[in-house]
């Protein structure tokens, strides 16, 4: 499980929730249900107008999976199965083969395959373009996933304008009443609540869940970009020894002293 994320999630609902139930004398007044029903609902309907549910769905489902499953991508493991691809590789295509079943990373296996398959049928530079375009078309598929909730993000703080100007717009009409001065207070309360709503809405989920993917999705494309060099260098018969330092070098010097290679 990632706890980073987990801590992230829980303590920011946590202190939200602390702050704002303590700070009113009735903390009743912040469970206004026509407030949720504007800004929740509204972000509801907007997102299925501007995106079909089928691409909202997946992307929930891959955060919901990188929350639960430890997902830090592991480089050392990536460069410790490339460097056994090589050194397989040079033992012989029996060898080769068999280091390629036990691979874990499946863009590595995909590309080790593909390798050890078309090595006498298409050249370096056609490989490459293969692997390379595998590495766009998942960056812009998750990354374009992604955008999908940094666009979500900009509904709920506008519905609960919104929903601010309806409140407003009631309690004026009050005004005119001989109890209409002692409704201001609070009548400007709960119109502002939807506008608290839409903002915590906002930036305890719609924003740290695209944040998130977008950060996991670089971090993959920096492990397939390593893969892909990798196996460039091992379809060059370059030396081992070779490989490992040049894959190393995609990383900076604070995460390469951290890698545990045997």
């Amino acid at each position: 499980m990632s706890l980073k994320t987990v801590f992230g999630l829980l303590a920011s609902l946590i202190l939200f929730s602390y702050s704002t139930f303590t700070s009113v004398a009735d903390p009743t007044v912040l469970l206004d249900w026509r407030s949720f029903l504007i800004v929740i609902g509204g972000t509801i309907c907007a997102g299925l107008v501007c995106f079909p549910l089928e691409e909202i769905m997946p992307m929930i489902k891959i955060f919901t999976k990188r929350l639960i499953h430890k997902n830090d991508q592991n480089y050392g493991l990536i460069i410790q199965e490339l460097v056994r691809l090589s050194k397989a590789k040079q033992k012989g295509e029996k060898s080769f083969e068999e280091a390629i079943s036990t691979v874990a990373h499946p863009f590595l296996k995909d590309g080790a395959e593909l390798l050890f398959w078309s090595e006498s049928d298409i050249s370096d530079e056609e490989l490459r373009d293969i692997l390379e375009t595998s590495l766009v078309t998942h960056y812009e598929e998750y990354m374009g996933k992604a955008e999908i909730f940094q666009t979500l993000a900009k509904f709920p703080p506008a519905f609960g304008m919104m929903g601010t100007t309806l409140g407003m717009i009631a309690l004026l009409q009050t005004l005119g009443g001989s109890k209409g001065v002692d409704q201001i207070g609070p009548g400007m309360a709960v119109a502002l609540i939807t506008t608290l709503i839409g903002i915590a809405c906002a930036n305890l989920v719609f924003i740290p869940i695209a944040e998130n993917l977008i950060s996991k999705t670089k971090e993959d494309a920096l492990v397939r970009k390593m893969i892909i060099e990798g196996l460039m260098l091992i379809q060059g018969q370059k030396p081992t020894r070779y490989l490992e330092q040049k894959l190393k070098y995609f990383l900076l010097p604070s995460v390469r002293d951290k890698l545990s290679i045997s």
